[in-house]
This record gives structure tokens, C-alpha cells and sequence, in this order.
């Protein structure tokens, strides 16, 4: 009997993710399409570091699924001579009435996670690199760490490649068409134009989901924007303070600007900071302006001037990536409602790398049979939600 050939369009952090977890399984012909390189920055799948942290102030429903994304990434960490996921600590923080730091609460008190409360004086005492507000809630995390991205998706690929997948870098896919029970993608290949027919579809295209779903499913287009975000690395006179050896920890503070977070010094690039406000809205992925220019670092330079001022130094990175965000901030994933052999995945809000080891496993699953074991985990997720 002749395998199922399922084709993945948009191999980031969900898609690598699904062609490994489909390759791995090793009951389908596996074909991944990306319109550009491996390691590109046209996404949102790059920049050093991404966090991951148990308490989701984003939803307390999303706890389930971090503990089996944990357990993946545990797995794939297990299979690698690189890090590509550390377990370090985080240290969140507001001021008084934060709804990230209530939402943090929730989550901890709802499912048990051992988030411990810091008074000021232990803040000052464990992290002195901090100059936070003595009335602000400030909590730590143990659950919680940070994932590379770039050396994760390789990771991915070559997991794929050693499994026989058909992986092509450099191919759009110029049209997705639906035929009968199966579908068509249009692809350009080398420079020309050609169809290829497959069972069932995986779309994880990012920024360029809008785009794809336009004619396939509007009403879903519709609840789609693309926005430009900054990070920035700072090169710190303290840098000894700053580093894993120093066990300074993952970062975000809610001040009443902005939710700002941040890394230590993974890899000699020093401080990372980034802001989780939405940024500047442009309406197709090609527009984003790479450049990063003083003024879009100003907020996180300020930012650490007041908060972490020995981090402050001259910059010595900067850059931009795409956040593709749902008009509700969650993600959507599911069958397609009129052509149910395609599986969408997007848009991840600026938050969802740090599910992709689980959301692979899920979206294959869906592939394969239309439905998964975890539907229970990803319900609140749903294309036809109202929320």
C-alpha cells in the first residue's frame, strides 16, 4: 500500500518541527517546501534565544500544553551535543495590579508550579543587577529556560533529512489548490513553474499565511496583521554579572509602558532585551524594514537605563522579525473547515516558538488522521472561535 504524501509549506519553528515529527513516524512520503534558505530572517524563527516559562500569564489553559512541550524539548535536547534548551530561571515582575504578574498568579495557583513570591529585599539580595520598585509583585520561576531557534530548526531538518524527507529551500509555493479529496501546490522551482499533488497539507507558512489564505479562507485572513519587532544586545562594562556562569536569569517586567524581557549573555553578543509591544503594523511580509535605527532601540535602552542599568553598553546587535498576530493574541490550529486535508497552523502571536516541539507532533498527527490525541490540549485554539 502506497504511503500518504503529505507536503509541509514553511519549515520555521512549526513547520521543521512537523516534517521531523512526520519523518520520524515513518508512515508517509514527507515533502517540506521554504520559499528561502535555512537559518533566513524573514520570519520570526531567529535572534539567539527564545524564552519558555510554565506560569503562562497569556492563559492559564496553556499550561498542559507546556508540560508535554517541555517533555519534547527534553527529548530533543537528549539527541543533541548542542544546548537547545537550557533550564534556567525566571524572574517576571509589575507593577502593583500587572496583569502579567496576576496572570502569572493564576496560572501557578490553578496548576500547582511552584512559582515562589520574592520580597524586595531578596531581589536585591539573589539579583542585584535588578533595580525594581519596592512595590511592585516580583515572582521567580524554576520552570522555565530558553530555547535557540536557529539550532533548533536545524536540528529539525537534519532529523527529517536523516528520515528520508524531501526538504527543498528556496521554493515558494505560488498557489495551494484543492483537488477532490486531495491538493495541488504550485511551486517554483529552480525558476520554473511546476504542480505537484498530495494527499494532505501542512500550511505553517508565518507572515505568509495571510497572503495564502486570502482565497482559501478569508474570514481567517481577516483576523490576521503583521507587525515589526525589535531586540536588541547590549554589551555590558559588567558582563561578568550578566552571563549563565553569574546564574542571571530570564526576564520580563511589566512597567506601565510596555512588558519588556530579556536574556542573559548566552553567547558573548551580551544582554538581550526585547519589548512585546505590538509594533508597527505593514501589510505583507516582503515590507518590513530590516533596519533597526536609534530610535526603535530607545524604549529598550531606556528601559534598561531604569532596571538593569549596569547592563546598559553600546549595542552590539540589532534586529527585527515578524510577529504574525491573531486578533485575539492565540494561535489558530485545525483542520481546514470546507477542505479538511489541509492543516493550518498560524499565526503564533509572538509567543509561540516555545511550542513548536509539541505543536509538530500535533499537526502530523492531524495530517495523518484529521485528528489527534492531544485535541483536548489545542481546543481553545480552534479556527472558528469568537473569542
Amino acid at each position: 500500500m502506497a504511503k500518504k504524501r503529505v507536503a509541509v509549506v514553511g519549515l520555521g519553528a512549526m513547520g521543521s518541527s512537523t516534517v521531523s515529527a512526520l519523518a520520524r513516524d515513518g508512515e508517509a512520503e514527507v515533502f517540506g517546501f521554504e520559499r528561502f534558505q535555512l537559518g533566513h530572517e524573514r520570519s520570526s524563527h531567529h535572534g539567539e534565544t527564545r524564552a519558555i516559562r510554565m506560569a503562562y500569564f497569556e492563559g492559564s489553559f496553556y499550561v498542559d500544553l507546556l508540560r508535554l512541550a517541555f517533555d519534547k524539548w527534553d527529548e530533543l535536547q537528549s539527541s543533541s551535543s548542542d544546548v537547545l534548551f537550557n533550564r534556567v530561571k525566571a524572574l517576571e515582575g509589575g507593577f502593583p495590579g500587572s496583569d502579567m504578574v496576576d496572570g502569572i498568579l493564576e496560572a501557578d495557583e490553578k496548576h500547582q508550579l511552584g512559582v515562589e513570591r520574592l520580597t524586595n529585599t531578596v531581589v536585591r539580595e539573589r539579583y542585584p543587577q535588578f533595580e525594581i520598585p519596592s512595590d511592585w509583585t516580583v515572582v521567580l520561576e524554576h520552570q522555565a529556560g530558553y530555547l535557540r531557534p536557529e539550532l533548533i530548526i536545524k536540528k529539525y531538518v537534519e532529523i527529517a533529512d536523516k528520515s528520508q524527507a524531501n526538504l527543498q529551500f528556496g521554493c515558494p509555493v505560488l498557489a495551494i489548490e484543492p483537488r477532490g479529496s486531495g491538493v495541488a501546490l504550485h511551486l517554483m522551482e529552480d525558476g520554473r513553474r511546476s504542480v505537484k499533488e498530495f494527499d494532505s497539507v501542512v500550511l505553517t507558512a508565518g507572515p505568509w499565511m495571510k497572503d495564502m489564505l486570502a482565497d482559501l479562507l478569508p474570514e481567517l485572513a481577516a483576523k490576521l496583521k503583521l507587525t515589526r519587532q525589535v531586540s536588541a544586545w547590549f554589551e555590558s562594562p559588567q558582563r561578568n554579572n550578566f552571563n549563565l556562569e553569574s546564574e542571571f536569569p530570564v526576564f520580563a517586567l511589566q512597567t506601565q509602558d510596555d512588558i519588556f524581557y530579556g536574556f542573559p549573555d548566552v553567547t558573548g553578543q551580551g544582554v538581550k532585551i526585547s519589548s512585546h509591544k505590538v509594533g508597527d503594523e505593514f501589510a505583507h511580509p516582503v515590507d518590513r524594514d530590516d533596519t533597526v535605527t536609534d530610535a526603535d532601540i530607545e524604549p529598550l535602552l531606556n528601559f534598561a537605563k531604569t532596571y538593569l542599568p549596569g547592563a546598559v553598553g553600546p549595542t552590539t546587535h540589532r534586529k527585527s522579525c515578524t510577529y504574525t498576530n491573531s486578533h485575539d493574541g492565540h494561535f489558530f490550529i485545525g483542520l481546514h473547515p470546507r477542505y479538511p486535508q489541509i492543516v493550518l497552523a498560524s499565526p503564533c502571536s509572538g509567543h509561540g516558538f516555545k511550542f513548536a516541539s509539541i505543536f509538530g507532533p500535533v499537526l502530523a498527527e492531524l495530517a495523518m488522521t484529521g485528528t489527534t490525541k492531544y485535541q483536548n490540549e489545542i481546543k481553545e485554539f480552534r479556527l472558528d472561535r469568537t473569542r
